[in-house]
């Protein structure tokens, strides 16, 4: 039997992380039977125990490439020489993401790029001037059927022409693991993984995990130095780290995620708790990042409301929630340090100085909706964007960070929430408006 391998790597190793038992080491027979189980493999028991019990460099590098920052290579040796003792023909094919990533690095043909950034700069300015209709948040979407560039788009919003902080998030299902850009597996985890009991779970889940990617965003711009010779310099410098190669080996970007998730499960402790000393917020490595959190408790009252309220979905007409509080303290953080870099280059602010770009979104679609409102994940994602894009919306000169959901379902309204309903209602409230799609990502 012949396996190609590389294909098989990332997934292989996130299966047998989410098929872990505990958070301890997995000892040497899990991991290999779960090899086996996740590549199909009829292994003879007997010898697999022998292979247990004997000493082997593959099965440490195995081991060893199951932690955060594991070796993706040295797994892969590993693997193979695993596979190759059991009697199996392993066909090398690392080669194979190389060959598509090298799409990504030829010269880009036509001028939709040019035309999404405008398409960004018209909307901004509409988002801070319009109050009828006002516009839910600072997102919108690339729509288009698959294998017609809207990946190759997004890229190249983060080259030198453009002058954007880009940051790339792949969120495709992990048993597409053949194909390029690769899974971005925190991410993905975070937004599309195992859904939140109640919609404020989610709800809160998006909310830490934007404030984290500010703060970090916020730090790395900062402590590296990026901000030194001006915007030009400064998107250069990140760009030429994190977003000129989505490949799995960019162990710059696998870092980068890597601090994300860190101060992900800090920030939404602290949510869920309101402690600062039980989320583990110290600032000892934060440089006075986290100063800004501070201990929250809540009243049995106050307790008992929000349990009643646990199944309803609208933020707004409540007091304002932690989560809320957090994202919008770390955007306004970050927009701070993007202010000087604006204007240090008299450039329209209109124009988008910062992108998340969420590629394969239609993977956030796929879930349940929440209660009778039917609230879906989309919705409680858009909510979280629009809870910290709306403050000082008709603020003059701010830097405009736009999010960018691309994919190929053409119901984009799934974007947008429910416009609220209650009983006693004369009027129904309209919907806030959103913004109509992308869609000529085949170059202009």
């Amino acid at each position: 039997m012949s396996i190609l391998l590389n294909s098989f790597v990332l997934a292989c190793c996130e299966y047998i992380r989410s098929t872990q038992p505990d958070e301890s080491s997995p000892d040497a027979r899990y991991v290999l039977q779960r090899c086996c189980d996740y590549l199909h493999l009829e292994v003879n028991l007997k010898r697999l125990d022998e292979m247990v019990i004997t000493p082997s460099n593959n099965l440490d590098l195995l081991k060893e490439g199951l932690t955060p920052d594991g070796s993706v290579n040295a797994f892969c040796d590993a693997l193979t020489g695993f596979l190759t003792d059991l009697g199996y023909t392993v066909l090398e094919d690392r080669r194979h993401e190389e060959m598509e990533s090298m799409s990504f690095t030829t010269p880009y043909i036509g001028r939709a790029d040019y035309s999404l950034v405008q398409y960004l700069t018209d909307l901004n300015l509409k988002f801070r001037n319009y109050l009828q209709p006002r516009y839910s948040g600072k997102y919108c979407s690339v729509v288009q059927n698959s294998g017609t560039g809207k990946s190759r788009l997004l890229a190249e919003l983060g080259t030198d022409k453009h002058e954007i902080f880009l940051i790339y998030i792949n969120l495709r299902d992990v048993a597409d693991f053949a194909k390029f850009p690769p899974r971005d597996s925190f991410p993905a985890n975070v937004l599309c993984g195992v859904e939140a009991v109640t919609p404020r779970d989610y709800f809160k889940q998006c909310a830490a995990f934007f404030a984290a990617l500010f703060t970090v965003v916020k730090r790395t711009i900062v402590k590296g130095n990026h901000g030194c010779g001006g915007l030009q310099q400064a998107t250069l410098r990140w760009n030429e780290k994190y977003s000129r190669s989505f490949s799995s080996n960019n162990m710059e970007r696998c870092i980068f995620f890597q601090d994300v998730e860190a101060l992900y499960k800090k920030l939404y402790t602290y949510i869920t708790t309101g402690r600062r000393d039980v989320a583990n917020l110290t600032d000892s490595d934060d440089d006075g990042d986290l100063l800004q959190f501070k201990d929250h408790s809540l009243s049995s009252g106050a307790k008992r409301a929000s349990k009643k309220d646990e199944d309803k979905m609208d933020a707004d007409k409540e007091k304002p929630l932690l989560a809320q509080e957090v994202v919008r303290e770390a955007y306004f953080k970050l927009l701070e340090v993007l202010e000087e870099l604006v204007n240090s280059n008299a450039r329209d602010t209109d124009r988008p100085i910062m992108v998340i770009a969420i590629d394969e979104a239609q993977a956030i679609d796929e879930a349940h909706p929440y209660g009778p409102e039917f609230w879906s994940r989309t919705h409680l994602l858009c909510r979280a964007i629009r809870s910290y894009s709306q403050r000082r919306q008709f603020v003059p000169n701010l830097p405009a960070i736009w999010t960018i959901f691309a994919t190929n379902d053409a119901i984009v309204n799934y974007y947008v929430p429910p416009a609220p309903f209650h009983r006693s209602q004369r009027i129904i409230e309209t919907e806030e408006a959103f913004f109509p799609p992308f869609t000529p990502t085949a170059g202009m």
